[in-house]
């Protein structure tokens, strides 16, 4: 019984009715205006003849609303925060390069946790790991 009536109410004939409906109560709140569809969208019309003009006419105003915010908002603010990024760069670069050169830049200690090696790598002096950047990266003094 109760498997019944699920299967009944998931059938395709009331989603399709309540599509309708949907259709209907957005056609009607346009209004009654006709609407004037350009080539592509008449093109559009016909290969899909269960969708109404005025969705071709509201998928195009979405479609060019978020082309418009991709253009106008989204890669401005992207060059923004590059531009901010480079410069928050540029000035830790000049702080570090003056506490270099004052000597008020203290030496990072040495933990015993860093650059254990069971098996030496088999490339170069098998210390170094293969993205090893000797700006950033640095071996532990033998004691």
């Amino acid at each position: 019984m109760f498997r019944s009536n699920f299967m009944r109410v998931l059938s395709k004939r009331p989603i399709q009715q309540l599509r309708l409906s949907f259709r209907r109560s957005a056609a009607t709140s346009v209004g009654n205006t006709p609407v004037k569809l350009t080539a592509e969208e008449a093109a559009i019309a016909k290969r899909l003849p269960d969708v109404s003009p005025e969705e071709i006419v509201s998928t195009e105003k979405t479609a060019n609303f978020w082309r418009n915010v991709s253009l106008y908002l989204c890669i401005p603010a992207i060059l923004l925060s590059v531009l901010n990024a480079r410069y928050l760069y540029k000035k830790h670069q000049k702080h570090m390069k003056h506490l270099e050169e004052s000597g008020e830049l203290e030496e990072e200690p040495i933990y015993a946790y860093e650059n254990i090696r069971n098996t030496k790598y088999p490339w170069g002096n098998g210390e170094k790991t293969l993205f090893w950047n000797d700006k950033v990266n640095r071996l532990k003094k033998e004691e």
